[in-house]
């Protein structure tokens, strides 16, 4: 077999691929006498008496490709292999052409890319797991994500009430009344997907189905009969449980009292105190993705204390740290912003901890499914309010105004010392 190339491939690292007619699949292989082969003009590697032996271990070796949608588009996928690498850098090695913006997403955590330095997660996408779902979007275009690995071994799958973003470990298509086993399922449940193609023969742009009397009813024709490697689901449910595919293989942990590892989350959130705020994520069935830095008077905040957090009608529907990105020497916020359909007006409030205050942002956002603000190569910047503003209070009971007069002038934004509201501390 000969190897082309030109002076510039001299040093590069050589792979190789098997095909395998018999069985329809392809494999990577590695030569028997040397770790790599690298490219040498003119160099010769084996003889027709001592030929290299290429290996391949089929339970590790065989590739799986998933098709991605590109030119600023959405791909759900997830992973039904394990290499011996699981980071988002190593598993995403195989897109062609990944551009600044890219961004892949579970529904609690994401990274982005950035030229010359790669996937950057600061919200724990560092690694990929198969229980897990995700949404991939790509700047650039229409890509194939070559994969390979040993078969996935999977564990149980906690679902918390509400919506959760899951993957499908399984090898096979199945009935989906098989493998969909949820301890807590009741009427009304729900599960859907997109296709990565949604024009393939067979596959409808809806597919979804949804549990009544025992069964996952799914209406004929949608595709959801079946549920298929590599896709990803969103499933809602009533109450909290666990998702166990057939073959999963560490148990979730119960207790005597009947209590297990899952965790149910509320929220009871003040807007006017950053202690309180959080959000519950499977409340919501979409989200969109701020990428930003945060500057207070100007200033841009080094601080991994200091806030930024999103609300809705006083609702918090997502808040964000913010996070050192050490390639860069600046500090980052990734806001996650929740909702369930889209033109929401969401305020944004932003945090001071050194001095223990509240400021909005200089704008609102309106909400949009799988919107996309800011990127590592052009965030946004999150920046409070600044204004001046001179008016009369009138009937002041306070002892240091005996006329019942006031003139207040604002100079420095909109601010309150916590976790007094600055209304409130104006009376008296």
């Amino acid at each position: 077999m000969s190897v082309y190339g030109d002076v510039g491939d001299n040093g590069k690292h050589v792979t190789f691929r098997v095909w395998d007619a018999n069985e329809g699949k392809e494999y990577d292989a590695f030569p028997s006498s040397v770790d790599s082969v690298f490219f040498s003009q003119n160099a010769i590697v084996g003889t027709i008496i001592a030929p290299e032996l290429l290996l391949i271990e089929k339970d590790i070796h065989v590739a799986r490709y998933i098709p991605l949608n590109g030119d600023g588009r959405w791909t759900w996928f997830s992973l039904n292999s394990e290499e011996d690498a699981m980071n988002v850098n190593s598993i995403l090695r195989a897109i062609k052409d990944p551009r600044n913006g890219d961004v892949i997403k579970t529904d609690v955590t994401s990274a982005g890319y950035l030229d010359s330095v790669g996937w950057i997660s600061l919200n724990g996408l560092s690694l990929m797991t198969v229980e897990n779902g995700y949404l991939i979007y790509l700047n650039g275009p229409d890509d194939t994500l070559r994969i390979t690995g040993a078969n996935a071994t999977y564990n149980v799958i906690p679902l918390a009430s509400g919506w959760n973003l899951v993957g499908y470990p399984l090898q096979s298509k199945e009935p989906i009344n098989s493998v969909l086993n949820i301890s807590s399922v009741s009427d009304g449940d729900f599960i859907k997907t997109v296709a990565q193609d949604p024009t393939h023969p067979g596959l409808s742009p809806n597919m979804q189905a949804q549990y009544f009397g025992g069964s996952w009813i799914t209406g004929g024709g949608s595709g959801m009969e079946l549920m298929r490697p590599n896709f990803a689901y969103q499933i809602r449910v009533a109450n909290s449980g666990i998702l166990f595919y057939p073959g999963a293989t560490i148990p979730l942990v119960e207790y005597e009292d009947g209590s297990s590892d899952i965790q149910s989350l509320s929220a009871d959130c003040d807007p006017n105190d950053p202690a309180t705020w959080m959000v519950v994520p499977g409340e919501f069935a979409n989200n969109m993705i701020v990428t930003g830095l945060l500057e207070i008077d100007g200033n841009l905040s080094a601080d991994p204390n200091d806030k930024v957090a999103a609300f809705v009608n006083g609702q918090c529907r997502g808040v964000s740290p913010l996070y050192y990105v050490e390639v860069l020497d600046k500090y980052f916020v990734t806001l996650f912003i929740y909702g369930n359909s889209s033109g929401e007006q969401v305020e944004i409030r932003l945090y001071d901890a050194s001095d223990d205050r509240l400021y909005f942002n200089i704008e609102n956002f309106t909400f949009q499914s799988n919107g996309l603000v800011g990127n590592f190569g052009a965030p946004y910047t999150f920046r409070n309010k600044q204004f001046s503003a001179s008016y009369q209070l009138e009937h002041v009971a306070c002892e240091e105004d005996a006329s019942g007069l006031a003139q207040v002038t604002m100079v420095d934004g909109l601010r309150a010392s916590l976790p007094v509201p600055l209304e409130q501390r104006r009376d008296g």
